[in-house]
């Protein structure tokens, strides 16, 4: 299990962050204040950028977004796809999200990393049981992962679709049940919206709420139209990475 501690650094904030946000609303999953119904299918683009020691933004290429729905046993899910693309226009990362529509439960993540996109990692999930295995094919390297928590938990790697999924209101905080590798209790990340913003991109202007994500230090700029995303800031190894929306119309 240790192994997979380190698919993504934000699930190591996550071990420590338990016990930090405990006089803050714990939503289970299936609150009505989680409510996406806002969302329509919708395709967006986004630069990346880091940020240098001056705090200046180094452009390291671009990454698309986008969400449908499907109908499968009589029940609506969403699912989100999302392509990340290097400087030099090679696909180094591609992650596909479905849960169930109306309360966000986690059905299945698949994401392709490397260069090459030879590196699979895939988490399913069943209310409380959650099954993850790693492949690396230049490596011939299988890892598995099999856990039952103590809660049903969210999927954290929906991110912006999770921010964007509570009330829109100055002050708002609630604090999410998410699954972290190597535990058997869930993680907890707290969502507050901080208040609203005219962020400017691509020439144009855009009224968003600014929603913090803690212990993770995530930072969206999010609206309940579209684009429904204009903006994400958030630690990037021993940096910060910044997305902004790109789209033309």
């Amino acid at each position: 299990m240790k192994y997979f501690k380190t698919i993504n650094i934000i699930f190591i904030l996550l071990l420590s962050g338990s016990t930090w946000a405990e006089n803050i609303p714990r939503l289970a999953l299936g609150h009505e204040d989680i409510d996406i119904s806002f969302i329509k299918p919708y395709y967006s683009e986004f630069e990346f950028f880091l940020v240098d020691e001056d705090g200046k933004l180094k452009p390291e290429g671009r990454w698309t977004d986008e969400v449908e729905y499907f109908e499968k046993s009589d029940k609506t899910y969403i699912k989100r796809k999302v392509v990340r693309f290097s400087i030099a226009e090679v696909g180094d990362l591609k992650r596909v999200m479905i849960a169930q529509a109306k309360t966000l439960a986690p059905s299945s993540n698949h994401q392709f990393m490397g260069k090459d996109l030879d590196v699979l990692t895939v988490f399913h999930y069943d209310r409380k049981k959650v099954s993850a295995a790693l492949i690396n094919s230049s490596n011939f390297e299988i890892k598995k992962l099999d856990a039952v928590l103590d809660q049903s938990p969210f999927d954290l790697f929906f991110w912006s679709t999770l921010a964007s999924s509570i009330p829109f209101e100055t002050g708002y905080q609630a604090s999410l049940p998410v699954f972290r590798p190597g535990s058997e209790v869930v993680g907890w990340e707290n969502f507050e919206v901080l208040g609203k913003e005219t962020i400017k991109v691509n020439n144009k202007s855009y009224e968003a709420y600014v929603v913090e994500a803690l212990p993770s230090n995530w930072k969206f700029w999010l609206r309940k139209e579209y684009p429904y995303i204009v903006k994400i800031d958030h630690p990037y190894g021993e940096t910060r990475a910044v997305s902004l929306l790109t789209n033309k119309n």
